[in-house]
């Protein structure tokens, strides 16, 4: 597939590249704004996306991961909101989606076929990489993550941690091909625009409680793996539907994020006080 320079919208996740060849000039520009998106001349997967207008009320699905039916390397979401196929011999594919997907708010959707083609990419490259919902922070050099469910405070922790480096307030990146997991930005969540781009080990993990309090308080390992496992976005490719395997994989990756990250609970109100916690209890524990 030959992406001429002005249709494309290369995004990048830590080494993973998905190139896609938009239908215009302007639907490749919104793209490479919403995910600041540079000019990457690496290989990576290449993916043509068609755009296909119609009625606007088409039976949105909320989980383009669940609403989904596969046959062979083809995929169909519910509503036909997005179809196409993923050759993961040749790394390329084509995804036609529906306009409304990559319109307004609805654009956040359209992340999660994104999400889908980075599982593709990391499948070709044997890489054990995996998203998850969280906030990251970068502080003296060391990954800070924080999970929890929605409204739980990712964007609050974001909001206070701007003296440090934000690296998103919904979705990054964890490596865990080496011995210390290393925490990535991603491109995701083109709406947090104070997000910058970097990695670094993961020091700790939090799991976020709002509260008129700071603490920090230890965990144990069991809770632990139940909330990672429920933060990670399902480890399924444009090719794969969710199984039990992918639960597995999934289970499997939450235990060793617990087992070679210090994770805690961390209480906190609306200051920049919880980082003081973090300290004491780090400190504690002698994680440096």
């Amino acid at each position: 597939m030959d992406i001429h320079s002005s249709l494309r919208c290369s995004i990048r996740i830590g080494e993973i590249i998905i190139h896609l060849q938009c239908p215009t000039e302007d639907y490749a520009k919104d793209l490479r704004r919403y995910f600041n998106a540079k000019d990457e001349s690496g290989q990576g997967i290449e993916i043509e996306l068609e755009i296909t207008a119609g009625e606007e009320n088409i039976g949105i699905p909320e989980s383009l991961f669940t609403e989904k039916s596969v046959s062979g390397n083809h995929f169909t979401i519910t509503g036909h909101s997005a179809s196409g196929f993923f050759d993961a011999a040749t790394g390329k594919g084509k995804i036609n989606v529906h306009y409304a997907l990559t319109s307004s708010l609805r654009t956040r959707l359209f992340e999660q076929l994104m999400y889908q083609a980075f599982y593709s990419a990391v499948k070709r490259t044997a890489g054990h990489n995996l998203l998850i919902h969280s906030c990251g922070v970068i502080r003296d050099d060391r990954g800070y993550l924080f999970v929890g469910k929605s409204e739980s405070g990712k964007t609050t922790i974001a909001g206070l941690s701007k003296t440090y480096s934000v690296l998103n307030d919904e979705i990054t990146m964890i490596d865990l091909d080496g011995k210390i997991p290393v925490l990535h930005s991603t491109p995701f969540n083109g709406y947090f625009t104070s997000k910058v781009e970097g990695k670094a080990p993961l020091s700790s993990l939090f799991i976020l409680r709002q509260s008129h309090k700071h603490a920090v308080t230890e965990i144990r390992k069991s809770t632990a793996v139940k909330t990672i496992f429920h933060e990670i976005v399902p480890i399924t490719g444009l090719e794969d539907e969710i199984t039990g395997e992918t639960h597995e994989r999934m289970l499997d990756d939450a235990s060793e994020i617990a087992e070679k990250t210090p994770v805690y609970i961390l209480e906190f109100r609306k200051d920049a006080g919880f980082w003081a916690e973090i300290d004491t209890m780090t400190k504690k524990n002698g994680v440096i």
